[in-house]
This record gives structure tokens, sequence and C-alpha cells, in this order.
């Protein structure tokens, strides 16, 4: 070696003799070396035919094995390069990239090549991402049996997509973090919607009511039946067609560009969809359904104030009428129906006819109708009925007004005779009335002598004693409450005789006289007495409790005496109004037939033959009515025979007997006797309503200075023997 750097040297040493002689000597002993014994050929030729074996062997097994081996080869050849480790299996999607229209549902799949998976998870992800406005679709799927497939499905899908598989690494020691998919997508064709949908409800112009509006958002759609309603919508692309599905029947929509509208008609309850397609011939999904729920227009009420179901019509013949009315929308028509009935004897058939009541405003839902109805033209007769009853109509011209009818109501024209009988019995009614209350207070006095006995034997009330007062102070004052009725009976006695006119002005009068004396019947210092008699049983003062019976005691007498002589007075007008009742009937009835007389006299050939149909009706009731009247002449007179017969037999002795006359309508029978109780007795039962003067009876005539001094002591609280 040191010979080739000299020689490769020579030029730039600075001996070159020596160089020289030492390249010789190295030369001369290379020269002695045997070259065969350093290098055996034969070995050398062993190791090349091991060579070739080796390299022949290992080429086949690479053929056979070039899938597997090929990696290697690679990663061998590429020794500076970073290599990912080996994984157990990959994920493949099989669905790939979709296409798909707005709204419609997406199932996307992936087989896993190698070791199958337990689960996978499957992410979708909005292309157009924006962090707190979209969100990551994230699902776990598990392959399914039979096959390698891992599939999940995306509902309703109106955006684009990127999507893949992948499965973490759940082991710290595995060499990968997570196995992915490829990213595949998912584009996303917009079907046409309703941007803007509006339902526009025109009522019927009856009813006055301005168009609602309503959005899409409302899918219930209310309407009177014929109301129109106008359907209006934009879409997001332009339209090829607009379809409406009306009760099942297709409906053509006028359409222009992105917009369409179509009107009908509510005829009933129902429903409709939109279905629209656009220029590139794709449909909107799932249409809403719309429900049509028609509203009834209801039946207009009225609510009736006066008249009364039946009435009783007085001298004008009128009936004010008093109601409130109401519906929803306004009315067209009010009518009164009625029906004239005659008395059965007469044999007419009814009348019928109706007429309309005004309406101030017939677009006001509610209001008051105020009016009388004038029955004078009518020609109506007593005993006339009337049958009448509302008939109230709404506005609805739609479907026709509808009608509400009122209950039915009687308007009766009373005969003189019935007017009279009403008006005896009311009065009989108040007699009774008296005479109980005179019973009743005949109880009080023996309650107010019983509790004053036995405050005298004790000089402090006992507790038996104190409810005694207490029962007798409630039963005075529950007598106040019944002379109020009293005062309200007669106060109803007169308005029915001032209401049909049955008396004279005198005897009027005479009512009106008797009013006041039951309402000044209980003395003022009544009221005090019970205050103090309350104030004494508090006390428990004995004295004092003495002193309040004994004024409360002359209290109930001077009642008492009021009472016999309100009820004396009350029959003395009864029997002079039972004479003015017939002096007035005979009187109406020849005034009515001179009005007869008159009418015939007039009446020609040419006379129309209802006037002689209404003349003979207008006579039989006159002759019923004088009819009436002879039986209750007869009657009467039948009463006081009966009066007479049996005073005589109880031993009686009749002096005189006076007829009405004009100054004093009262048949009046003067009787002397010495058994004035068997007398009473016998005339109760001959005639129970006859009017016993005990005065007569017992010899004093009221006319005398004597009775009239008696009733002035009994006045002043002096006792007197009646007899």
């Amino acid at each position: 070696i040191n010979a080739l750097q000299i020689e490769e040297s020579a030029q730039g040493s600075s001996s070159k003799e020596l160089s020289n002689a030492f390249l010789k000597q190295t030369s001369k002993k290379l020269a002695k070396l045997d070259l065969s014994k350093l290098f055996p050929l034969h070995r050398i030729e062993i190791w090349k035919q091991v060579t070739l074996i080796g390299l022949t062997i290992t080429i086949f097994l690479l053929a056979i094995t070039w899938r597997h081996s090929v990696s290697s080869l690679y990663r061998w050849s590429h020794p500076k390069t970073e290599f990912v480790p080996p994984k157990p299996f990959l994920l493949k999607g099989t669905s790939r990239h979709m296409h798909v229209l707005g709204g419609e549902n997406v199932t996307v799949s992936f087989s896993a090549l190698g070791e199958m998976p337990d689960s996978v998870f499957i992410e979708f992800k909005p292309i157009a991402f924006e962090q707190g406005r979209d969100s990551v679709i994230l699902k776990t799927v598990f392959p399914s049996q039979g096959n390698n497939v891992l599939s999940a499905e995306l509902k309703e899908v109106f955006q684009n997509y990127r999507y893949r598989a992948f499965i973490p690494s759940t082991k710290f020691w595995q060499p990968w973090s997570e196995i992915s998919s490829k990213r595949y997508s998912i584009s996303v064709t917009d079907r046409p919607t309703i941007e803007e949908f509006t339902v526009t409800i025109i009522s019927p112009s009856y009813t006055g009511l301005t168009p609602k509006i309503q959005k899409a958002n409302q899918a219930e759609i209310q309407a009177l039946k014929g109301a129109r309603i106008s359907v209006q919508l934009n879409a997001n692309q332009d339209l090829a067609t607009a379809e409406m599905i009306l009760n099942g029947e297709l409906k053509n929509m006028e359409v222009k560009r992105n917009s369409a509208n179509y009107d009908f008609i509510v005829q009933n309850d129902g429903d409709f969809s939109i279905h629209l397609t656009d220029d590139r011939g794709i449909t909107n999904r799932n249409p809403i359904p719309f429900r049509i729920q028609m509203i009834h227009d209801i039946s207009p009420e009225m609510t009736i104030i006066q008249p009364p179901p039946i009435v009783e019509l007085g001298g004008d013949q009128s009936i004010e009428i008093m109601m409130t009315i109401e519906d929803d929308f306004g009315f067209s028509n009010l009518q009164l129906a009625y029906e004239i009935q005659r008395p059965s004897y007469i044999q007419v058939e009814p009348f019928i006819s109706m007429f309309s009541l005004p309406i101030k405003d017939q677009n006001q839902s509610t209001q008051d109708i105020n009016t009388t109805w004038d029955l004078r033209q009518l020609g109506l007769m007593p005993e006339d009925e009337i049958h009448y009853h509302f008939e109230l109509y709404d506005n609805d011209v739609i479907t026709g007004p509808k009608k509400s009818l009122s209950g039915t109501f009687i308007a009766r024209v009373p005969s003189l005779n019935d007017l009279f009988h009403s008006f005896n019995e009311k009065e009989e009614d108040i007699v009774d009335m008296v005479e109980l209350e005179l019973k009743e207070i005949e109880k009080l006095h023996k309650q107010l002598k019983k509790v004053e006995l036995n405050l005298l034997k004790t000089d402090k009330p006992e507790w038996k004693d104190q409810q005694a007062l207490k029962e007798t102070m409630e039963d005075v004052k529950e007598k106040l409450t019944d002379f109020e009725t009293l005062t309200e009976q007669l106060d109803a006695l007169n308005n029915s005789s001032e209401k049909h006119q049955l008396f004279s002005d005198d005897l009027m009068k005479k009512f009106q006289d008797l009013k006041q004396l039951i309402e000044e019947i209980f003395p003022p210092e009544m009221l005090k007495n019970m205050d103090w008699m309350n104030e004494a049983l508090e006390k428990l003062n004995t004295k004092d409790l003495l002193a309040a019976l004994e004024k409360l005691s002359n209290n109930l007498d001077q009642v008492e005496q009021e009472l016999d002589r309100f009820l004396d007075i009350f029959k003395r007008v009864k029997a002079e109004q039972q004479v003015d009742e017939l002096r007035k009937r005979i009187r109406q009835l020849v005034e009515n037939q001179d009005n007869i007389d008159q009418q015939i006299r007039h009446t020609t050939p040419q006379t129309d033959p209802s006037v002689f149909k209404r003349l003979s009706l207008e006579e039989k009731m006159s002759q019923k009515e004088l009819d009436q009247i002879r039986e209750t002449m007869e009657s009467a007179s039948r009463d006081v025979k009966n009066v007479i017969d049996a005073a005589k037999k109880a031993g009686a002795k009749i002096t005189s007997i006076s007829k009405p006359s004009r100054g004093d309508p009262q048949a009046s029978i003067e009787i002397e006797t010495s058994n004035p109780s068997a007398v009473k007795s016998a005339i109760n039962k001959a005639d129970s309503e006859f009017e016993i003067d005990e005065s007569v009876i017992m010899g004093l005539n009221k006319s005398s200075a004597e009775y009239k001094a008696g009733k002035a002591a009994a006045k002043k609280g002096i006792k007197y023997d009646d007899n």
C-alpha cells in the first residue's frame, strides 16, 4: 500500500531515486508471491453457485407472495419515508356520492374490508357548515345480520352534506388514532315550496263583517256558509302548474310565474291541499291539509218582558209590548201572528192574521223593542180571546232567514159578568182574610192575658214566660206583614176596577177610603210599645213588663175595633157595589142594543153580508148578557125570600122590607126578635153570604144616636156590651 501511495505521488517527491528504489524492491517481492494460494478459484465457483441458488429461491418466493410482499419491498426501497402502521380493517362506502330531492330520506351504507367491527360511527356534516348555526349529525350503526353492510338513514334532507364512516381508537397501545372511510357527498335538489301563503275570508255581505286574513300557520279555516275563500301563494321557484284538491276534487289554480291563486265558496265542512309543480317537473313534498269548518248562522232569540202570558184587556183595548231581540248579524222582520177566537156558543171560524212590528236598526245585533198594540180596530167583543205569538227572522240571505217563535200569549176580552164575578171573588178573599185576622187577634189577646196572669204571680219572669212573650211579639210582627198583604190586595182591587171602569166615581172613592183605613189601622205608638216590652224583657223587670203588656193589649183592642169597623164598611160598600154592578150591566146592555138597532136601520140590500153576520153575533152576545142579568136578579130574589122564611121559622118578626133605591141601593129587612142568636144562625144557614146587621137584630138601628154613641165610646177604648 505504501508503494502504491509513493507511486501515485512520485511527481511531487523530493527524492525520486529513493522512491524508485523502493518501488523496484516492492515489485520484486510481489513477483515472488503465488496468487493461486492467496485466491483459490474453486471456492469462488462454489460461492457463485450458492448465490445463484439463493437468488432463484428468493425470486420464486417473491413471485408467489407478491401481493403481500410488495408493500415490504416498497418500504425497503424507501427507507427515508414514514409509513402508517397497518390497520385491522378498512371502511368503504357502497352508497358513495348521492343525489336526492329536498325533503326525502337518505340511506347511506358502508362495507368493512377485513375484520368486521362491532359498530361504526357515521358522520353527516353540512357542506356549508357554519359554527353555531349548523350541527354535525352523528349516528351509531351496527352491522346487519347475514352481510357486512353498515347502514344509516338521514330523514328529510334539505341541504347538502358530506358523510363518512369512522371508528376511533379505544386502546392506548393501538398504533392508529381512527379508522375512517373517504368522505362522500349528498347533493340536494330543492323542491318547490310555498314561501308566502294567505287565506282571505270574505263573509256574506249581510253580516257586515270585514274580510279576515289567515296565514299558513293556521290550518283550520272557519267561515260562514256562503263566504268566499281566496287562496293566494308565492313559491320559491317559477311554477308550471298549481293544483288544489278541494273536498276530493282537483281544481286548477291560476298561475303567474311563482305565484298562484284560487277562489271558492264555502258550502259545507271540508278540506283542501295545494300541489305545486315547477318548471323542472318537480313537485312539492307533503302538502299541508287545510281544514274548512263552516260556521252556522245561529237562529235569532227574543226575550218577552211584556205582556204576561195571559192578560185581560181593559177599556183602552191595547197591549204594551216590551221585548229584547238578539242575533249574531241582524234581523229582517219581526211579526205578530194572532188568531181571534169567538165564544163557543157563537160557532164561527177563528180569524187569523199577522202584521210586522217595527225594528229600529235591522243591522244591530241586540236591541229592545217597545211598542203598543192597539186592538180597537179588530172589533173585539166580550168573551173574545186573541191567541198570538211573535215570529222573529234573521237576515240570512244565503240559506234563507231563520225563524224563532215565541210561546203563545192570550189576551181576553172579559164580559161585564166575568169582570164583576172576578171582582167579587177578590172581595170575598179580603173578607175571609179580615175575619181570619180578627180570630188571630183574639188568640193574641188570650196569650197576653195568660202571660199577664203568670207575671202577677212572681217577682221575676220565668223562662217559659219570657218565651211566651217573645212568641207573642213575633206573632204581632207577622200581623204587620199580613196587613201589608191586605193593602196589596186592595190595591189590586182598585187597579182592576179602574182598568175596566167597573164602578161609579163615588164607589171608587169609597174603595180608596177603605185602602187608607187599612193602612192606618195600626196605631203609631204600637211599635214603640213593642220596643219598650223588648227592653223590659231584657231587664227582667216585671213592673215594666206588665205596663208594656197592658199598652200592647190596648193597641190590639184598637186594631180589633178598627178591623171590625173596616169589615162593616167593606161589606156595606160590597153590597152597594153589587147594586151598582147590575145597574152598569143593564145600562151597557141598553147601549149595545141601541147601537145594534142604529146599525140595522142604516143597512141596505147592498150592505156587505159580513156586516149582518157581525150584527148577528153581537145580538147573540147581548141576549146572553140579558139572560145572565135576569138570572142574577132572580137568584137575589130567591135569596131574600129564603132569608125571610128562615127568620120567620126562627121566631123573628119582619117589621119592614125596603127595596133598593137611588139613595140606598141595598135591599134591607128589619127584624124584631127575642132570640138573636137563633135568628142569626137560621139566616146564615139559609144564605151564608147574606150580610147581617146585628144592631138591627138587637133592636138598635145603626142610624140611631145610641148606636153612634156606642161607636164613639169604642174608639176611646171604653168597653161596652154589644147586647
